[in-house]
């Protein structure tokens, strides 16, 4: 009967250090959650804390100090600061230092401009390489669209090949693809055109006196035509991706 006794006694204390240990755990994951800033490592692992900074010891590779913990900047593959959320390009850049880009609208399709980590990764933005002229740091502007993401999922550069893949779920955004890809045509034909016609006014002329034609100016006028095509293609990929968000 004693032993019994025993058995039931200890049986409660388990049930009880078990629910005191799920209480505990709760507890630190809403700490967690409340805190305003965190790194997420490339092995998924996202660590919290409410004071961050990224620097560039001398003779040392870039870091993130979390509350006091040092994160090298190669390990993290996301980081939410003061300024924004931003995602590490090292994958994309082989370089000995560490390029980022800043997340400029959170959507199905989230778009990054990439940026200079040095001006945004204090409490504060860093201008003081800059003097008294701030203005011409390197910020973000919200114009360039150069990374996304896709339901949060990995960075990707935004080419039209990755968007035709990860927009095809969206008629309403793949009719924007097809107009790209006419001003791509257009783009090469334009190009195609221009040096057709200078070379051969070029080619019509005696070699050891080449000149400056009509022909030859409309030949380079039809090719720089062909620039003004880039714009308005970087333009399409915004309609595009504006064209999935909206559905």
């Amino acid at each position: 009967m004693a032993d019994a006794r025993l058995v039931q006694k200890r049986s409660r204390t388990l049930k009880y250090f078990l629910v005191f240990l799920l209480s505990l755990m709760s507890v630190v994951q809403l700490l967690a959650q409340q805190a305003p800033f965190f790194v997420t490592l490339r092995n998924s692992q996202t660590h919290y804390g409410s004071k961050i900074v990224y620097e560039r010891p001398i003779l040392q590779d870039a870091q993130f100090v979390l509350d006091g913990v040092v994160y090298p900047a190669d390990s993290v593959a996301f980081v939410q600061n003061h300024h924004g959320y931003f995602a590490n390009l090292r994958d994309f850049y082989k370089k000995d230092y560490d390029q980022f880009a800043m997340r400029m609208k959170k959507a199905p399709i989230s778009v990054y401009e990439e940026v200079d980590m040095n001006i945004y990764g204090g409490e504060s933005l860093r201008l003081s390489d800059y003097g008294n002229k701030p203005e011409k740091a390197p910020m973000a502007t919200g114009n360039h669209f150069h990374f996304y993401t896709k339901n949060e999922g990995p960075v990707k550069r935004a080419t039209f090949k990755n968007l035709k893949v990860d927009l095809a779920d969206k008629p309403a955004a793949e009719e924007h693809l097809v107009r790209f890809k006419r001003y791509r045509y257009l783009h090469y034909g334009l190009m195609a055109g221009g040096v057709a016609i200078t070379l051969a006014e070029v080619l019509s002329q005696p070699r050891d006196n080449i000149q400056l034609t009509p022909f030859t100016v409309l030949g380079m006028a039809v090719m720089g035509s062909g620039f003004f095509t880039i714009n308005a293609r970087k333009e399409i990929l915004w309609d595009a991706v504006d064209a999935y968000n909206a559905n």
